[in-house]
């Protein structure tokens, strides 16, 4: 877990560098959102540590904690933290960043051990795989896209401000074809009927919440919307 923690910290270093050098915190903020999916998957390769829901826990607890270094007044005291700060401070989302991290990793974390805990119980983990992906690539992608090539906006709740703040349509159509790709290279775990109406519902859905959700914290939301609906569909 401590070579987690060194990895994570390495990784919003490096992007806060590259953001403080002018790229846009919307493309630093997501390297270190593909390094959040990336890095345990690595570090356990070379540091083996037990799983389960408890090892679940504690690193969720660890990344709740880890937040508090990026506190005003640490951060003004030390341009390590600054630099780190950077990588994900969107000028947009002063001076709720933190707040607005906070929450997005308070929620997924409950959203997650729930359904690890759940889904082990019914013996469904490929589910979890597959909202690990949705999340992962669609919402990693939503935002550099949308911020590239997006023309088309629409606004969205944002919680505790009055500013307006917005998404696109192609962003959004990423989560969509992203969702839609994952269920077919996850084909296998379907019958037929099933893969056609995942297919079908599935993606709809998981857009659907990413699109709904509010900003910063849509991350749970896209795990959960897929989570359920995929449970759905393979309950038939």
């Amino acid at each position: 877990m401590l070579a987690l923690g060194i990895s994570n910290f390495f990784v919003h270093y490096c992007a806060g560098l590259l953001a403080q050098k002018g790229v846009r915190v919307n493309y630093t903020r997501k390297i270190v959102h593909f390094a959040e999916f990336i890095l345990p998957v690595v570090v356990n390769k070379y540091f083996v540590y037990e799983g389960g829901l408890g090892t679940l826990a504690m690193l969720y607890a660890v990344i709740l904690a880890s937040l508090l270094i990026f506190l005003k007044p640490i951060r003004k005291r030390s341009a390590f933290v600054a630099t780190m700060f950077a990588s994900f401070d969107r000028p947009e989302d002063r001076p709720n960043t933190l707040l607005w991290v906070a929450i997005q990793d308070f929620l997924g974390a409950i959203v997650g051990i729930l359904l690890v805990w759940r889904l082990t119980q019914l013996g469904m983990l490929h589910v979890l795989i597959m909202t690990t992906a949705f999340s992962a690539i669609g919402d990693g992608l939503a935002e550099p896209v949308g911020v590239r090539w997006g023309r088309h906006r629409y606004r969205v709740l944002a919680l505790f401000s009055k500013q307006k703040h917005h998404r696109t349509w192609e962003g959004s159509a990423v989560v969509f074809i992203c969702t839609a790709l994952s269920i077919v290279w996850f084909r296998y775990s379907f019958s037929p009927h099933q893969f056609l109406l995942a297919l079908i519902a599935v993606p709809i859905l998981v857009t659907l919440a990413e699109a709904w959700s509010p900003h910063t914290i849509d991350q749970p939301f896209i795990e959960l919307a897929g989570a359920l609906s995929l449970y759905a569909v393979l309950s038939l």
